[in-house]
């Protein structure tokens, strides 16, 4: 499955794990924001084309879910 991260939980990341002694669930909200955001492909220069592209593969994998 490709993941395509909508964000970071800072606390996460390897170097602050590491120099502040930081656990992934120290903080859950963000935890849970780091695991179940995305990402949509949207810029000002798309076309209407790929517009339609976003939103169908977003209806396409939410009817097999």
């Amino acid at each position: 499955m490709i993941k395509m991260q909508g964000t970071h939980a800072v606390h996460t990341l390897g170097y602050y794990k590491k120099k502040y002694g930081l656990n992934d669930h120290d903080y859950p909200m963000f935890y849970i924001a780091d695991r179940l955001s995305i990402t949509l492909p949207l810029y000002c220069g798309m076309t209407d084309e790929d517009q339609h592209r976003v939103v169908n593969s977003l209806q396409e994998l939410i009817k097999t879910r």
